[in-house]
């Protein structure tokens, strides 16, 4: 078993093993922004190039973020030349990376605690290896940034061990600078542990100035032409939008209450590390507040202090401990949320590097206790440790089997997480589409979407889902009664998101234009119609950018609420700029010719004729509406118009001698 135990396949496999039961999963979550809705890594190994030239999420949304992760990119690139879209593959791709890296912290640590004997360093690669925290990385597959950061950062780290271990032969300090730069286009969040080369040389060796300045050029100079590349290609990078509380409720506090939030879910991560129960995917708004804070808050202070403690008098004293708590602070600080706000407050994933350096920490404290007394504290603690993780990590597998599943467990553990509860809402608001017997699900989301408005009422996509759910409900609903009931609530819904959170989303309009046409249409009430009318107008009123599909409603609005000037009104101001509506423009003016308003159908007519010069009919009928008037000199200038380009109108000549009698009489 000992020989089986120092074999670089067994740690290979072991990674594999313990994640085999992902092999069939979905794509889940948010593994779109990477593999279903990329168009970059949809073009395969030719869309490379672009993705090396552009930021992480340039593909997904088509905008210049702050994130360049390249690499992370490729290999769902590479696997859609070779496989297709295809979730087992991508997941069969996760797989072997992990048991890769498990690989790697192997051999890394093997000769980073050479002096180390016993089991020690299996133990700690063993807790990493079966850890269930680990279960979100491997999983969602999108998380496969977290995974070759790591990869590389531990051949990184070998490499350069192995320079330590043979100043003479400079290969390795290239190379180990090679396989940083690589672990950093993976993902930026590592860029912070170019600190445990000197520092793990320190231990080694001790402070020598020399080696420490090689030290630190092996990270340094690799990260600052990733920096300068980075720099280059998000040059017109966007500036970020404020963090939105629903995704990081920490931004509604400021000063000391923030830091003590925060302290309560830096106390939350130790206990995921050490005891993870309760597992969710996401940690939104409202899962942390300073209400419900209490004593968690303090013991993250406390521990807080004692990991920077760990960190200071562990390097300074060459404690292998120290490696551990260096590892941690080095690989946490970029999503703690101490220094700067990210949008997440706690996420699972964020962990995978960071776990490291608490196991490290947890097992050089029980091989010390157990010295101390005696006793195998150390092995006694793994064994019951490694019957608590490893059924708990496939059992936590399973939860990311598809969204259904993973939303569902995040709602059983975090009730209160506002996002928990909206994309809940959204699955079941798609499962009740593909579904035979809809109102069961609908009524789900409904429920869903209205736990989110309980959290946070200003979440303005809440608002959006719950109108298009009612809206859907409408379509399939048995009465009359119950289609306005539905229909009404959908308005209302939309209402708010539009006027109320002064939101200008074309969907919400799109929406909201649709509702009320079938409310006007279903709606036999005069005076509840005038409503809908009215509603319309002022929902079009506040479109930003004026389509045809906007003054068509609000002429058509107002012409029904017999806001007669105001339809002429918006015929003349926008009439010009959108000729596809001349048909609605000819219509109109017909419309007030029959009620005898005439200068009314002159107005309009005149916007028609002038995006519609060859309609010779609608100019003659123009012509006339003037003769009507008294305006004979600008009817006789309109035909003779007329007659100059199109000499053979028998009609409008007829017409124009006709006038020419009355005039000359």
């Amino acid at each position: 078993m000992s020989l089986i135990f120092q074999k670089n396949w067994f740690w290979f496999l072991l990674g594999v093993i313990m994640y085999i039961n992902t092999l069939g999963h979905d794509y889940v979550v948010d593994d779109l922004i990477v593999a279903t809705k990329n168009s970059l890594t949809e073009k395969g190994i030719s869309g490379i190039p672009e993705i090396f030239s552009h930021s992480y999420l340039y593909g997904y949304d088509g905008r210049e973020d702050e994130s360049y992760r390249p690499l992370v990119l490729t290999t769902f690139a590479i696997e859609r030349s070779l496989f297709g879209l295809n979730s087992s593959a991508s997941h069969f791709v996760q797989i072997l990376l992990y048991g890769l890296t498990v690989m790697a912290l192997y051999k890394m640590l093997k000769l980073l605690f050479e002096n180390r004997s016993g089991y020690f360093t299996e133990w700690i690669v063993l807790l990493f290896a079966i850890h269930p925290l680990h279960s979100e990385v491997v999983s969602n597959v999108k998380s496969r940034d977290e995974i070759l950061a790591a990869l590389f950062l531990f051949v990184s780290l070998w490499y350069f061990l192995r320079w330590i271990n043979d100043s003479k032969s400079i290969k390795y300090i290239l190379l180990a600078g090679a396989t940083f730069f690589v672990a950093a286009l993976s993902k930026e969040s590592v860029i912070p542990a170019f600190i445990l080369f000197p520092v793990i040389y320190h231990l080694k060796n001790g402070f020598y100035f020399l080696g420490m300045a090689i030290s630190s050029l092996v990270s340094g100079v690799p990260l600052m032409i990733y920096l300068l590349i980075r720099s280059q290609v998000l040059s017109d990078v966007l500036i970020a939008d404020p963090i939105d509380p629903v995704a990081n409720s920490l931004v509604m506090y400021d000063g000391f209450d923030r830091f003590l939030v925060n302290s309560s879910i830096f106390s939350k991560y130790i206990q995921l590390c050490l005891f993870p129960v309760q597992m969710s995917w996401d940690y939104s708004l409202s899962t942390f507040t300073l209400e419900g804070t209490g004593v968690s808050g303090w013991i993250g202070v406390v521990l807080l202090i004692s990991v920077m403690a760990a960190m200071v008098f562990g390097t300074l004293f060459r404690k292998e401990w120290g490696i551990g708590a260096v590892l941690f602070g080095a690989t946490f600080i970029a999503t703690s949320n101490f220094f700067f706000l990210i949008n997440c407050p706690l996420g699972e994933r964020f962990m995978f590097l960071p776990l490291l350096g608490i196991i490290i920490l947890i097992v050089c404290t029980l091989s010390w206790v157990g010295d101390k007394l005696n006793k195998p504290v150390l092995l006694v603690s793994i064994i019951g440790l490694s019957a608590y993780y490893i059924p708990r990590t496939f059992i936590r597998n399973m939860d990311w089997k598809n969204n259904l599943s993973i939303y569902e467990s995040g709602v059983a553990v975090c009730p209160g997480s506002i996002k928990t509860n909206f994309n809940l809402g959204t699955e079941y608001l798609e499962q009740g589409n593909k579904a035979v017997v809809k109102d069961v699900w609908f009524d789900k989301a409904i429920e869903s979407y209205q736990k989110c408005l309980q959290i946070y009422d200003s979440y303005s996509n809440v608002y959006e889902n719950l109108a298009f759910v009612y809206g859907e409900k409408a379509k399939i609903a048995q009465t009359k009664e119950d289609k306005l009931n539905y229909l009404s609530r959908a308005n209302d819904l939309l209402g708010i998101a539009i006027d109320s959170l002064g939101l200008t989303k074309r969907t919400l309009f799109n929406n909201r234009y649709y509702t009320l046409d079938e409310l006007i249409k279903l709606e036999e009430n005069s005076e509840n119609k005038a409503v809908y009318l009215s509603i319309m107008a002022k929902t079009a009123a506040k479109v930003e950018d004026l389509t045809k599909d906007d003054l068509h409603r609000l002429i058509y609005a107002n012409y029904e609420l017999k806001k007669d000037d105001e339809v002429v009104r918006l015929i003349k101001d926008f009439g010009l700029q959108f000729k596809e509506l001349s048909a609605v423009y000819l219509e109109f003016s017909k419309k007030y010719f029959e009620r005898s308003e005439v200068e009314k159908a002159i107005t309009i007519m005149s916007i028609y004729c002038s995006l519609n010069p060859e309609d010779i009919s609608s100019r003659s009928n123009l012509a006339m509406l003037h003769e009507m008037t008294g305006d004979l000199d600008k009817a006789i200038v309109m035909y003779e118009d007329i007659l100059k380009q199109y000499p053979d109108q028998l009609h409008t000549l007829e017409l124009y001698n006709n006038l020419k009698v009355r005039m000359n009489k």
